[in-house]
C-alpha cells in the first residue's frame, strides 16, 4: 500500500511540474507593437476601426482596436503578418463596394479585405504607420 501511495504522488508532482511549464512549446511568440493610420495624411477617426494582423505561419489573426485619434497597440504574432483594416459599417471585401456598400471612413477598399497589400514584420515594441485613403497607393 506505501508503495501505491508513493507512486501515485510521485505521479501527481510529475503532472504538476510539467503543468506549470510555461505554455504549449509550440505556441507562437507574441510581440507588443503600435499602429498609426492615417486617411489623405490625417489622423483616421478610430472609432469602430480594427487593425487585423493575420500571420503568415502558426496563429490566429490578432486585432487591434484604434482610438479616437487613429492608434492603437496589442499584442500580435511576431514576423511576416499581412495587415487590413476592418471598419464598422464598411464593405467586407473590395467587391462589395460595387454593390452600394459604403465606406464611413475614407478607407481605400484595397485596405479592408484578405487581399490587402499592407505587410508587417512585427518585432517587440515596432511601430507601423499605415496610409489607407481611396487614392493611397499601397503602402508597407
Amino acid at each position: 500500500m506505501f508503495r501505491s501511495f508513493l507512486s501515485l504522488s510521485l505521479l501527481t508532482a510529475i503532472s504538476l511540474v510539467s503543468g506549470c511549464s510555461g505554455g504549449a512549446p509550440d505556441a507562437p511568440k507574441m510581440v507588443t507593437v503600435s499602429v498609426s493610420v492615417t486617411v489623405e495624411g490625417k489622423p483616421i477617426e478610430g472609432d469602430g476601426v480594427q487593425v487585423v494582423f493575420q500571420p503568415s505561419g502558426k496563429g490566429a489573426p490578432q486585432p487591434i482596436a484604434l482610438k479616437a485619434d487613429g492608434t492603437g497597440k496589442g499584442s500580435v504574432v511576431a514576423g511576416n503578418n499581412k495587415v487590413r483594416l476592418v471598419v464598422s459599417g464598411a464593405p467586407a471585401t473590395p467587391g462589395q463596394a460595387h454593390s452600394g456598400a459604403t465606406n464611413p471612413k475614407g478607407v481605400g477598399q484595397a485596405f479592408l479585405g484578405d487581399e490587402s497589400p499592407l505587410t508587417a514584420d512585427a518585432k517587440n515594441g515596432a511601430t507601423f504607420k499605415f496610409e489607407v485613403g481611396g487614392a493611397a497607393s499601397p503602402a508597407k
